[in-house]
């Protein structure tokens, strides 16, 4: 068997869990959706800096919900390392 082939990418989705994985230093990046609301992305946004975590704010929330594999929308996520 081949080591050759990528690792699947895992994405947390929640704001509850994101804000917990990303205090634990456990995410390669984080994400919030553009269209969240403005204290979603305060919040992600000053958190991500405190940590220094890359913080993307270029998806929908709708776009969030597809990349995380679930049916509903999502307003934070992050990238597991």
């Amino acid at each position: 068997m081949s080591s050759d082939s990528p690792v699947p990418e895992t994405f947390v989705a929640g704001i509850t869990q994101a804000k917990k994985l990303i205090k634990s230093n456990s995410v390669r990046c984080a994400y919030v959706a553009s269209n969240a609301d403005k204290k979603i992305h305060v919040m992600m946004n000053d958190l991500c800096r405190e940590v220094g975590v890359y913080l993307d704010s270029s998806h929908t929330l709708e776009e969030l919900g597809r990349m995380c594999n679930i049916e509903v929308n999502c307003a934070a996520c992050v990238l597991l390392k």
